[in-house]
């Protein structure tokens, strides 16, 4: 979200923010950019493995994770690795093929609300319950252009309003379902393959917990086999569906010839929740309901998933995450997160293309996370990106706004359709809660 209005809002209510003096100029914590103590003087910190596709620069510091990126991402932008002598792109050009992605199905809920209709459900509903302020701010927010309608979960919205937590799980098992299944269906479908041929199902969500999970209705429903491996993943937040993927395809290894299903759902209306805080008004504005399912295979015509990465940055932890009030999750989002997203996201893509002998600038389709204006602006910059290479992202944040996890494999659905040459690569770029980021490189086969 790019007005200067909006901006200026995003600044008023840093009472629920990270305090400033936690942050450096770019809205990190400062102590995010110490080297750790026991690197030696003229150590680059972190190295590269060779020999498999995966391979991944590691880097050991304190309170951080990563695979595929070195934590000191995040303290300089001069980040200078040994050359690599395994050129992976090239690798896969010369005959070595990697599983593919070979269908992607969605689905969204049927009822529909432009963002001026939804704006006026929910002043009617909290005229008086919540400070007139945090309605103005509402009214500006949901006003923005960057989203035209989303979709919700539910056949009355008013529903939403003082929904008690078994009502409201209820109403999520039912459309994390039915989504899911609705995608799925289509993914199988478009596969060309049938119901028995599918040995492993993966389904991440982050809005909702029911036990036994999500997969084991999708199995009902579709009539998946019985002893079928199924994984259910929680806690990823809106970068879900890449670490998703990446399991499936590592599960699609020890069954060759079979197929496996990647599922990503979010009912972020099961989440919905209104106060005097600028976070939960910026999430009513910018969240939507929708699932994506993906089919994964070792032959036929698809992405070919060259490479893979993530980092995990547990120190970004608050600008970006769910936390519990009264049992009750609510979304929590910092002023200084688009910031935040354009260096986690644009250190790690450029390490993935970096040790595949690639630059941003040869890559033409992005399928970027639609995480909302601001966000994709950054990721934008601190990329080098043309408007016509984040059309997608733009295109599903107007259309359905942002669904969580699977807002980048609808990005990447339209980036499919767009269509993409024979041999082309391409990246898929998502991130959210942690924070954490993913990035998978591709080629159209």
């Amino acid at each position: 979200m790019t007005s200067a209005v909006f901006r200026k809002y995003l600044d008023i209510s840093k009472a629920n923010f990270v305090p400033d003096s936690r942050r450096d100029e770019c809205g990190v914590p400062s102590v995010a950019h110490k080297r750790e103590a026991t690197q030696k003087p003229g150590e680059s910190g972190f190295t590269l493995r060779e020999g498999s596709s995966l391979a991944a620069f590691r880097r050991t510091l304190p309170k951080h994770t990563t695979e595929g990126m070195p934590a000191s991402a995040f303290a300089t932008n001069q980040l200078k690795p040994e050359p690599s002598n395994v050129k992976i792109f090239a690798k896969h050009s010369t005959g070595h093929k990697e599983n593919r992605i070979v269908s992607i199905g969605t689905s969204v809920p049927p009822f529909a609300s432009t963002q001026d209709e939804s704006f006026k459900i929910l002043e009617n509903h909290y005229k008086g319950k919540v400070k007139p302020s945090s309605l103005v701010l509402a009214k500006k927010v949901f006003a923005h252009p960057s989203i035209k309608q989303r979709h919700f979960g539910t056949d009355n919205p008013s529903e939403l309003f003082g929904e008690d937590p078994d009502k409201r799980v209820d109403r999520f098992t039912k459309w994390a379902v039915r989504l899911s299944c609705e995608a799925s269906r289509k993914a199988i479908e478009a596969a060309g393959i049938g119901a028995s041929e599918i040995s492993s199902i993966a389904v991440n969500t982050c809005t909702g917990y029911i036990c036994p999970g999500i997969s084991t209705y999708i199995i009902e429903e579709l009539g998946l086999k019985p002893d079928i491996q199924a994984y259910d993943l929680v806690g990823a937040g809106c970068g879900g569906a890449l670490p998703n993927i990446k399991l499936c395809n590592s599960l699609l290894k020890e069954k060759p010839g079979s197929s496996v299903l990647s599922v990503s759902v979010e009912v972020c209306s099961a989440v919905f929740q209104m106060g005097d805080n600028i976070s939960l008004i910026i999430s009513n504005a910018l969240f939507g309901d929708g699932a994506s399912a993906c089919v994964l295979k070792e032959s036929g015509p698809g992405l070919e998933l060259l490479d893979y990465a993530v980092i995990h940055c547990p120190q970004y932890r608050d600008d970006i995450r769910f936390v519990y009030k009264s049992g009750q999750l609510h979304n929590q989002l910092t002023s200084g997160l688009p910031k935040i997203a354009g260096k986690v996201v644009t250190e790690l893509v450029e390490g993935v293309l970096r040790r595949n002998g690639l630059s941003v600038k040869d890559i033409k389709h992005w399928a970027l996370h639609a995480g909302g204006e601001n966000v994709i602006n950054s990721v934008k910059d601190g990329l080098g990106l043309s408007e016509e290479q984040i059309r997608w992202a733009r295109e599903t944040l107007s259309e359905y706004g942002n669904m969580s996890s699977p807002s980048a494999i609808f990005a990447l659905k339209k980036t499919i359709e767009s269509g993409i040459a024979p041999g082309e690569p391409g990246m898929i770029v998502a991130f959210g809660a942690g924070m954490s980021a993913y990035a998978m490189l591709f080629k159209k086969i």
